[in-house]
């Protein structure tokens, strides 16, 4: 998003893109920062303030793209014009994490997701809506690989039951995928939370033929984090 500058015809494609013809079905809209984008002030508000409140918004701001995707642009959602959009955002830059960038938030009603990659990137501790919650877990010891502990799930769990307790919509995400490991743990906190009072369960046997060497980093985790 051409570090949240002059972003609005790369949105208007964006939304025009498709994501419309999910309608009613359209859930939250993560927008991933890299490492090396620290948090400006004046730059962050003045994204939050071009982003549609709602599908109908977005719909308006879609018929603005421009001819990279005139031809197969989707312009209007089948149905949930007047559902409101609800956004999360997973800054990497230990500057977002400061009150200042918490506030900013909290006023545009984003959420800061909260985020495990491993110790790679700073992790979220505050929330700054009640609107959304939105987890993602990359892994919590080598980045993109390796299955949750049931320890860790747990403590997961807690987080999600009182999240809901107050009313907010939770999603969690699992990005651990190497040798399915997201499916299996996403189905891991799923029974969890589902029946608190199955007890602990077990980290799934590792695979005799599975690699041990870590996964090279994409490109994206390259940046040298500046402060």
């Amino acid at each position: 998003m051409k570090r949240l500058r002059g972003a609005r015809t790369a949105l208007a494609n964006f939304f025009a893109s498709g994501i419309l013809r999910l309608g009613s079905q359209l859930g939250p809209i993560l927008w991933q920062l890299p490492a090396h984008l620290p948090f400006d002030r004046a730059d962050a508000d003045a994204f939050f303030l071009i982003l549609p409140p709602d599908v109908r918004s977005a719909e308006r701001l879609a018929r603005r793209h421009d001819a990279r995707v005139t031809g197969r642009a989707a312009l209007t959602a089948p149905d949930g014009r007047d559902a409101k959009l609800r956004y999360a955002l997973e800054p990497r830059h230990a500057s977002w994490m400061g009150e200042e960038a918490a506030a900013l938030l909290a006023r545009w009603d984003v959420a800061l997701a909260w985020a495990d990659t491993a110790g790679t990137h700073p992790a979220a501790t505050i929330r700054t809506t009640r609107a959304l919650a939105y987890v993602r877990l990359h892994g919590s010891r080598r980045l993109y690989e390796g299955h949750y502990t049931g320890g860790e799930l747990a403590s997961w769990a807690r987080r999600v039951e009182a999240w809901a307790a107050e009313g907010t919509p939770v999603f969690v995400y699992f990005d651990n995928d190497r040798a399915a490991a997201a499916a299996l743990d996403a189905e891991r906190l799923k029974r969890r939370l589902e029946d608190p009072s199955a007890g602990a369960d077990r980290e799934p046997p590792r695979k005799g033929n599975l690699p041990r060497r870590a996964r090279p980093r994409p490109p994206h985790f390259r940046f040298r984090t500046t402060q």
